[in-house]
Formats: C-alpha cells, sequence, structure tokens
C-alpha cells in the first residue's frame, strides 16, 4: 500500500491529524506530510457541507455515529453515508 494512501486512511479513520508526521529529524518528510496535510484540509474544505460537517463531528471530533446524528438531526445510518461518501471522495481528489 502506498504510504500517503495508508497516512491519509489513517488520518481519516482515526481522526489522528498527527499520525502520518515523521520523526522531527527528517525535515524533507515533515515538509511533505505538512504539504499533504494542507492538501487534504484544503479537499476537505471543498466537500460539500453536509458531507463536511458529518466527517469532521466524527473523524476530527472523534464523536460517534449516533451523537453526531443527534447533533445534525439526521438518522445514524445517515451518517455513516456521509462520512463513507466524504472519505471517498477525499481518497479520489487526493491519489494520483
Amino acid at each position: 500500500m502506498n504510504r500517503r494512501r495508508g497516512n491519509l486512511r489513517a488520518l481519516l479513520r482515526d481522526g489522528a491529524w498527527n499520525a502520518s508526521r515523521p520523526a522531527p529529524n527528517d525535515p524533507e518528510a515533515e515538509a511533505s506530510a505538512r504539504e499533504f496535510e494542507s492538501r487534504v484540509q484544503e479537499h476537505i474544505a471543498c466537500l460539500p457541507e453536509k458531507l463536511r460537517s458529518a466527517l469532521l463531528l466524527s473523524a476530527v471530533q472523534g464523536l460517534d455515529a449516533r451523537t453526531v446524528g443527534m447533533i445534525l438531526k439526521v438518522p445514524e445510518a445517515t451518517v455513516r453515508s456521509r462520512v463513507f461518501m466524504a472519505r471517498r471522495q477525499l481518497l479520489k481528489a487526493l491519489m494520483p
């Protein structure tokens, strides 16, 4: 598996924004990771609001689908679907 793809999946699955960060003693890898994180954030900002809000509440804030559903006033299954679609769009946009 491509290292970037693995980092993106971990980033989106776990909300671990720093999971893809290399050791601080590798400036080139650190710069690459910052650039990649910036691209991820740009693409997240371009997602439709419904997908973006579900993704951010779930992956970044770490809330479960039930809680996100109560916040957004949608069923839990809708939250899962929106998070899935958001992740799929991000993977398509970020992978060559």
